[in-house]
């Protein structure tokens, strides 16, 4: 994360996310549609050893909806996902 953070500024975007918060450790980033906004954090708290949280705005009947089909599963698909980055250099 440090090599990459100054690479990083607030108002760049990484896919659909947009960079909110860019600081030494920690980095927010957030996205939004009608439905719902998403806050993605990533906090260091050792050399080698994140803390990843998440918080989302329901704004609809169907983001609550999406959210109880998926919620059971985000414990499994985002670690797969971390991973998967990790293992293709993207993060």
């Amino acid at each position: 994360m440090a090599d990459n953070l100054d690479n990083i500024r607030v108002g760049q975007k990484a896919g659909f996310l947009e960079y909110v918060h860019v600081s030494e450790g920690v980095v927010v980033s957030f996205c939004e549609e009608s439905n719902m906004a998403m806050w993605l954090s990533v906090k260091r708290v050792e050399d080698n050893s994140f803390v990843i949280a998440t918080r989302v705005e329901l704004r609809t009947w169907q983001a609550r909806i999406y959210m109880a089909l998926i919620k059971p599963f985000h414990r499994v698909i985002a670690p797969l996902c971390i991973r998967s980055a990790l293992q293709q250099g993207k993060i």
